[in-house]
């Protein structure tokens, strides 16, 4: 059997360390305390794609929330055909990403 080139140490696809959902949700290499369960998702945490690229090549894999994040925020300040208005960084699907560290698939 292949080791499992998204777990340290883990050697399986369960995630069920605290890292190893860390790791897998947001990035490798990320440091969130112990513990919590709901990691910020804004324009400010945003990863560019030079950084995936580094990751990448680092850890040999990247997380699910980095890879999306850069693909789904607004590149620059937009107005729609209603009159909004919608700064840079803004996200495009407007709901809840996949941000939460419990684990719910036990």
């Amino acid at each position: 059997m292949e080791p499992c080139i998204f777990c340290q140490g883990n050697g399986s696809i369960t995630f069920s360390s605290y890292t190893d959902r860390v790791r897998a949700t947001f990035r490798p290499g990320l440091t969130v305390p112990a513990g919590t369960q709901t990691v910020p998702e804004g324009p400010a945490q945003v990863v560019s794609a030079a950084a995936l690229v580094k990751d990448l090549k680092t850890y040999g894999t990247v997380g699910h929330s980095a890879t999306i994040q850069p693909a789904t925020r607004l590149p620059q300040d937009v107005t729609d055909n209603y009159d909004n208005f919608y700064r840079a960084g803004t996200a495009i699907p407007q709901r809840a990403d996949f941000n939460t560290l419990d684990n719910s698939f036990f």
